[in-house]
């Protein structure tokens, strides 16, 4: 049975519509302009692992690139701004 689980687990996951999170961050830089993933979080209501995992997959496909700009995050680090 444990066995099972796990494969259903994986089913679950591999079925996530990770293809519309993705148009929803892209959208929104294309509508907002130039964002920080912590500013997208706050914009779409999305934890942290989701919109970062997106922005990779965006600049993988090269639909996203980094701005050149840094802005300080709520933590105060500088993070890359991210433009469609």
């Amino acid at each position: 049975m444990p066995t099972q689980l796990r494969l259903t687990s994986i089913d679950a996951y591999h079925s996530l519509p990770t293809h519309s999170i993705r148009r929803k961050v892209l959208e929104c830089l294309i509508k907002y302009g130039p964002h920080t993933c912590e500013e997208l979080e706050h914009m779409l209501r999305m934890k942290h692992q989701t919109v970062s995992a997106r922005i990779r997959e965006l600049f993988e496909e090269h639909k996203l690139k980094d701005s050149g700009i840094r802005r300080k995050t709520e933590s105060g680090r500088k993070a890359i701004v991210w433009s469609a």
